[in-house]
C-alpha cells in the first residue's frame, strides 16, 4: 500500500521566547514491512542548524538548535511510504522452547531485550485478563495476542485525550476509556507479566478516518523468537500489517514522541497540529 502522509505541528506562544533544542521523531522507518520513498522535514523560523541522529532502538530523530527568539515554531513533514506486509501471520514460532507463555528466550536475545522485559505495572484487573486469556487459548502466545489484542478493544472504548503522559492500566481498565496509547499500556503491562519483551509504536493508519482531527497512532510490537517484531494494535483490535505505518518504537513510550523540547520564557503556548493521509492513487500508487 503507499502512502503519502503530510504532518504539521506548531507551537505559538504569547510573546517572544527562546526555543531551547527539540528532538523531531517524524521520519517513517525502512525496514522489511515498509519502505520510505521520500521525506522531507522543514521548520519555521529556520534553526541555527540540525543534525539527523540513529536513536536508541535504531530508528531516526533530528535534533534542531536555535540561536533567536520567536513566538511561533512549526515543523512539518511530507513523506511518501509503501507498506508490505499485507498478511501479518506469514511466519511461524520454530523452536517449542520459546513458543508457549510464558515466554522466553535464548539467553543471547534475552540481554539484548532486558529494557523490554522490565515489568509495568500489572494490578489485579490486568492480572486477571492474562489469567482469562491464558485460559481461553491455552498458552498458546500466537492465538493469546490476538485474544489480548480484541480484548481490550471490547473492554476499553477509544477516546482521544489531550493530556500528557499515560494512564496506569488499571485507570484504564477502570474507567472503561482511554486513549490509543493508554490501551497500548495495557497491552505491554500484560505481555510483559507473560514474559514477552514488548516496545511502543507510534506511527499512522490507513483505516482511522473516523477520527477528527486524524492524529498520531500508537501501538505495540512483542518480539516472538524466530519471528522478530511483530505489531499488534489494541485500539483496533488486530495484529498489524499494511495498514500501519511505524515511525519510531522505544521500550518507554516518551522515546516514542514526535516532538520534544522546551523553550526559556514568561510566555503561554499553545500547540496545535494536523495529520493528513493519501493512500492507494491519491498518494502516488501506480
Amino acid at each position: 500500500m503507499r502512502f503519502k502522509i503530510r504532518h504539521k505541528v506548531k507551537y505559538s506562544y504569547s510573546s517572544q521566547i527562546f526555543p531551547e533544542p527539540h528532538v523531531i521523531r517524524l521520519k517513517p522507518r525502512s525496514d522489511v514491512s515498509q519502505r520510505l520513498l521520500s521525506y522531507s522535514l522543514n521548520i519555521t523560523p529556520d534553526a541555527a542548524g540540525r543534525t539527523d541522529n540513529v536513536d536508541l532502538d535504531g530508528g531516526s530523530s533530528t535534533l534542531f538548535w536555535f540561536t533567536d527568539k520567536t513566538d511561533e515554531v512549526v515543523f512539518e513533514s511530507v513523506a511518501q511510504v509503501e507498506t508490505f506486509r499485507n498478511n501479518p501471520f506469514d511466519f511461524i514460532l520454530p523452536d517449542s522452547r520459546y513458543s508457549v507463555i510464558p515466554l522466553a528466550y535464548p539467553e543471547e536475545e534475552r540481554w539484548e531485550l532486558a529494557p523490554f522485559l522490565a515489568p509495568n505495572f500489572d494490578g489485579p484487573a490486568v492480572r486477571a485478563m492474562v489469567l482469562e486469556g491464558r485460559r481461553a487459548t491455552g498458552d498458546d502466545p500466537l492465538a493469546f495476542l490476538i485474544w489480548l489484542s480484541g480484548k481490550i478493544r471490547a473492554s476499553v472504548a477509544h477516546i482521544h485525550r489531550d493530556e500528557p503522559g499515560l494512564m496506569a492500566p488499571e485507570e484504564t481498565l477502570a474507567r472503561g476509556e482511554g486513549s490509543c496509547r493508554d490501551m497500548v499500556a495495557v497491552f505491554v503491562a500484560a505481555t510483559r507479566s507473560v514474559g514477552a519483551a514488548a516496545r511502543f509504536v507510534s506511527g499512522y493508519q490507513a483505516d482511522d478516518e473516523g477520527t477528527d482531527p486524524r492524529e498520531l497512532h500508537s501501538w505495540a510490537e512483542i518480539y516472538l523468537h524466530g519471528a522478530g517484531w511483530r505489531g499488534y494494535d489494541p485500539a483496533a483490535g488486530i495484529a498489524c500489517g499494511e495498514q500501519h505505518v511505524a515511525l519510531v518504537s522505544s521500550s518507554v513510550i516518551d522515546l516514542t514522541a514526535p516532538v520534544t523540547g522546551t523553550y526559556r520564557g514568561e510566555a503561554q503556548c499553545l500547540m496545535t497540529y494536523s495529520v493528513e493521509i493519501e493512500t492507494g492513487a491519491a498518494a502516488g500508487e501506480a
